[in-house]
């Protein structure tokens, strides 16, 4: 195989692995975004205490730290370091592993070219996506040199407590609800820059949903406790 030819099979794999991991990473904030927003419902509802009240306690504890890890496992997953060897033979997806990829040889050449056929905009959409992937290393380079790093926080109590069930003599800082909740609406405005430098996408969130869903659910536990008394 030629020289040009490992070239050109290593940037379709780096492009290909680059779209992936964009869609899997969307799919996980999505799921974050909409765990955060049941637990934040629930935790802000009116009638919290009738549920707590009710028959329905230790399910809703178990609903109350499921909803809570889940968020955990989530932002840990796509804020992950690289694993080890090249990567393109990755078996993790993380903003650092896309942020690698991107930074391959002719990979951003080739998204930048490919970006003016999206739309009548033509070589005009370069400038959108020059402008979209300096936004995307520079919210990952701000979070990396953060203090406190909520990401290492968030990444530390999943590991001691959810991952691996680790024991430590002194136990580590404790994360914050606050930077769980901020660590989604980096994470969702991150997913957004990649999207349209990988593939021209605009993502819309569908807020709200999930509130109104969860605020029933509780709505109708509380009214079956007020019932029952």
């Amino acid at each position: 195989m030629t020289q040009e030819a490992v070239r050109d099979r290593h940037l379709e794999e780096a492009v290909s692995r680059l779209q992936h991991g964009t869609r899997r990473i969307t799919q996980a904030i999505t799921w974050a975004r909409a765990v955060n927003e049941a637990w934040r419902t629930f935790n802000r509802h009116e009638a919290r205490q009738d549920v707590a009240d009710s028959h329905a306690s230790p399910a809703a504890h178990v609903y109350e730290r499921a909803t809570l890890d889940a968020q955990i496992m989530m932002v840990s997953r796509v804020f992950d370091a690289p694993g080890r060897g090249p990567i393109l033979a990755q078996n993790r997806i993380s903003f650092h592993v896309c942020r690698q990829l991107l930074a391959l040889p002719d990979v951003m050449d080739f998204l930048l070219e490919q970006s003016e056929g999206w739309n009548e905009l033509g070589a005009e959409n370069r400038d959108l996506v020059t402008a979209r992937y300096q936004a995307f290393n520079a919210g990952l380079v701000a979070l990396e040199n953060e203090q406190p790093n909520r990401a290492q926080l968030v990444r530390g109590f999943r590991d001691e407590n959810i991952a691996h069930e680790l024991r430590f003599d002194v136990l580590p800082q404790r994360p914050q609800y606050d930077h769980i909740h901020g660590l989604i609406d980096e994470a969702s405005t991150l997913v957004g820059h990649l999207a349209m430098v990988v593939n021209g996408q605009v993502i819309h969130w569908h807020d709200g949903d999930i509130h109104r869903s969860t605020t029933w659910l509780w709505d109708a536990v509380a009214d079956a406790q007020r019932r029952d008394r």
